[in-house]
């Protein structure tokens, strides 16, 4: 199960069990991740926009095991891409988000607890709308 993913001296890095260098960076491998799914990133982000009028920090939500969620700017070069479903606990101290996943290992991101509830209640409006599909 992918954790996360970032970019790291002009690759991409796929954290799961092991990580997995890419020559891309972690935009292009959220899209090809997108495309896995039947979709493209700008294709999901412009239905997303249309449905539900958000228009920023959208999670992607491809799978009931796949629930990405940007921690900041998605064309930022230190942007992070968070699995949701893979994250067991968080904590949060100021503005730091101390995630721990599944296989007890922690990240930590600046990620405010504002965001990440926001985040969590866009992530359960979207899954409840594919389910219904």
């Amino acid at each position: 199960m992918i954790k996360y993913i970032m970019n790291d001296q002009h690759k991409g890095i796929i954290f799961s069990q092991k990580k997995d260098v890419y020559h891309n960076l972690s935009y292009t491998l959220v899209d090809n991740l997108c495309i896995n799914y039947l979709t493209t990133y700008r294709g999901y982000i412009k239905a997303i926009r249309k449905l539900f009028k958000i228009n920023r920090g959208i999670p992607i939500v491809l799978s009931e095991s796949l629930i990405l969620f940007p921690i900041k700017s998605v064309i930022d070069y230190d942007n992070v891409w968070i699995n949701y479903v893979a994250i067991k606990a968080v904590q949060f101290k100021d503005s730091t988000l101390s995630i721990r996943f599944y296989d007890d290992t922690t990240l930590q991101v600046k990620y405010s607890k504002h965001q990440y509830t926001v985040t969590k209640k866009r992530i359960e409006v979207i899954l409840k709308y594919k389910r219904t599909l």
